[in-house]
């Protein structure tokens, strides 16, 4: 893996300092995602990345390289919003998930790969 580049989600960014990130979007108002790992992911897998490097990056021809990452989108528009009481949040008395129960629809997943061309300069 190229260590001079960092990814969050599914943005490629140049690693320079650290760039603080935005709080996700409400699962009730937004069930898309790309990157994240499902519940049964997490759940069963402990995987909480939806996310893969590949470990080596491909020449070109003109001194740059290609990088890919395979992601999963997933779409939860069919899952259940089931809400939990936290004590933890001040601003709100519940918070939100998308979780499927047995017997109900999971999540449609989809495996995409992205490739990145990095030219001799670095950009």
């Amino acid at each position: 893996m190229d260590i001079l580049q960092i990814a969050t989600v599914v943005y490629l960014l140049p690693f320079v300092s650290y760039v603080a990130c935005t709080e996700l979007a409400n699962v009730e108002e937004d069930p898309k995602s790309a990157g994240v790992a499902t519940f049964v992911l997490q759940e069963e897998f402990d995987r909480y990345t939806g996310y893969w490097w590949c470990p080596l990056a491909e020449p070109t021809l003109g001194g740059g390289k290609i990088l890919r990452i395979l992601y999963e989108e997933n779409d939860e528009s069919e899952v259940e919003v089931i809400h939990v009481t936290s004590p933890m949040l001040e601003t709100r008395r519940t918070d939100s998930f998308r979780y499927p129960k047995t017997g109900t629809a999971n999540p449609k997943v989809t495996f995409k790969l992205s490739e990145i061309t990095i030219a001799s300069d670095g950009t």
